[in-house]
């Protein structure tokens, strides 16, 4: 161990960032301690290394830095994803590196692409070991939220889903297939021997990862097992409710509804649509000392301080009605209820929210209105649902417009009439944008999502049509009527701003 140098290692605030540092720094550090450490060269000026690191590096890694490049060297922080995006510019490209790893792999073997020998190729040869590690820090970097590795004929495709959309970055030789699965299923601590079965595991994320766990499903199919990683993130990349997408009329009344003592709050939409972000970043606010907050879930995605947890395990006779038998037993304050499943959960869960709860769940509806319906149809009387509900929130994810390449646009007239919308008309203040394309989006124009909502609040005409029976519509209707927007209109008004673009509104709302 090296004892560091104060003269020699020091903190800049007033230094090169990210944005303007030289590429050919990065040749001052070797690639894989540049990978391992995130320790990122910036600039070199006579003698002197200036680096960017994330917050909570050991310093004792400076010193390495200071060996390896034999220069005194400066400091700064940066964000994780910052430096990985950095890397991925300027390393070696992720793509070019699981190329030659699947060729390494290959030919360590005397094997060619579509070689049906595979039998002495197994998950701790080095060449595999590496190319599995690749592909899911490939993936980290790209910040895909899910990876599919999927057995073809004559060949292994990897697909990595980012920004909602599915993408092919790779193909791997056949042969290489069984020992890739072997590997993840190690890590993920599945049966190797068992290729017949779905099976799901979990593989813990490495600490300078930002991924918090790796969820592992397998599948088997006509080719072989096929494999999906998602990619989960850690409990602090949870946003507050202000950086979900709401709309400030929409983030008051949604504050309104869960600061309330007791009563049942909603949020539904497809399956990725950001229903457990909406969940927990709620739960950030309302988990307080004095307050009692119990979750039941299926699985447990992402661990916060200070709440009761609990994982759904029917083997072991825990499920969402009987762990919300429990949770009533033990004074708790806020039930999370995964996902409301069955009459039998829904009508605990309302009868939670009757008796002095608050009660957060989730349902899969297409609309905010149809789940009041669909609550209705589980089998929870209408007068109990009147009583009980205060607010549902349906709501889906749109790629948002990349704040490095964003250019001012007038919009298409076809895309404005696909959405009934008047061409050559714009709202005061309007600003639609899109993105040319640039190395920070990949090219596409778009970086990262946000959520477009449709929030209904219960008021008492809204409670009275309920308990009368009213269907989707007349409840829409309603809704509408005391200013609720609809998830078109949401995400057109995302649009105006330039947040998304209107193609993007077309593409997740045209249902």
């Amino acid at each position: 161990m090296y004892t560091i140098t104060l003269m020699k290692v020091k903190k800049q605030t007033h230094m090169v960032g990210l944005e303007e540092a030289d590429p050919t720094a990065m040749e001052r550090l070797p690639a894989e301690f540049i990978r391992e450490t995130l320790i990122t060269p910036i600039a070199f000026q006579d003698g002197h290394l200036h680096v960017a690191m994330p917050p909570g590096t050991n310093l004792e890694e400076i010193d390495r830095v200071r060996l390896h490049s034999q220069a005194t060297v400066s400091y700064v922080h940066a964000s994780e994803n910052a430096l990985r995006r950095h890397h991925r510019a300027y390393l070696v490209d992720p793509s070019e590196a699981l190329d030659a790893l699947s060729d390494a792999a290959a030919s360590d073997h005397g094997l060619e692409a579509g070689d049906e020998q595979e039998d002495d190729l197994t998950a701790e040869d080095t060449a595999i070991v590496k190319l599995v590690s690749r592909i899911i820090e490939d993936a980290i970097v790209r910040e895909a939220s899910d990876v599919h590795i999927e057995p073809q004929e004559g060949r292994t495709a990897i697909r990595f889903r980012v920004d909602g959309l599915l993408s092919l970055v790779q193909t791997v030789p056949s042969n290489l297939h069984r020992a890739m699965v072997a590997r993840i299923k190690i890590l993920a601590s599945l049966d190797i021997a068992q290729r017949r079965s779905p099976q799901d595991g979990r593989i813990q994320a490495g600490q300078r990862s930002s991924a918090s766990d790796i969820r592992v499903s397998t599948v088997p199919t006509v080719y072989g097992e096929k494999v999906v990683m998602r990619l989960l993130k850690g409990s602090d990349a949870i946003p507050t409710l202000a950086k979900l997408g709401f709309s400030s009329a929409n983030l008051k009344r949604f504050e309104d509804a869960i600061h309330r003592p007791y009563g049942l709050v909603l949020v539904t939409g497809p399956t990725g649509s950001g229903k457990s972000f909406t969940l927990f970043s709620a739960l950030q606010q309302v988990n307080r000392e004095e307050t009692n907050v119990v979750t039941v879930e299926d699985p447990v995605e992402y661990k916060l301080p200070g709440l009761n947890q609990v994982q759904v395990n029917p083997r072991a006779g825990v499920t969402f009605p009987s762990a919300l038998r429990a949770f009533l037993r033990q004074d708790p304050d806020v039930i999370l209820v995964g996902e409301i499943r069955d009459s039998e959960t829904a009508q605990i869960a309302t009868e939670a929210a009757l008796t002095g709860h608050l009660v957060l769940a989730t349902l899969h509806t297409n609309d905010a209105a149809g789940a009041i319906t669909r609550i209705n149809q589980m089998g929870v009387e209408r007068f109990n649902v009147s009583a009980s509900l205060i607010a549902v929130v349906a709501q889906r994810l749109v790629r948002r417009v990349c704040e490095r390449c964003s250019q001012p646009v007038s919009p298409k007239p076809e895309a404005l009439d696909a959405l009934g919308l008047a061409a050559g008309t714009m709202p005061e203040g309007a600003t639609p944008s899109e993105g040319a394309g640039c190395e920070h989006c990949g090219g596409s124009g778009y970086r990262g999502r946000t959520a477009i909502h449709e929030l209904i609040t219960v008021d008492a005409a809204l409670r009275d049509a309920i308990l009368h029976g009213a269907n989707g519509e007349a409840i829409q209707d309603l809704a509408q009527t005391a200013g609720a927007l609809n998830l078109r209109q949401d995400a057109v008004e995302k649009a105006w701003r330039g947040v998304t673009t209107f193609e993007e509104v077309l593409r997740v709302t045209n249902a």
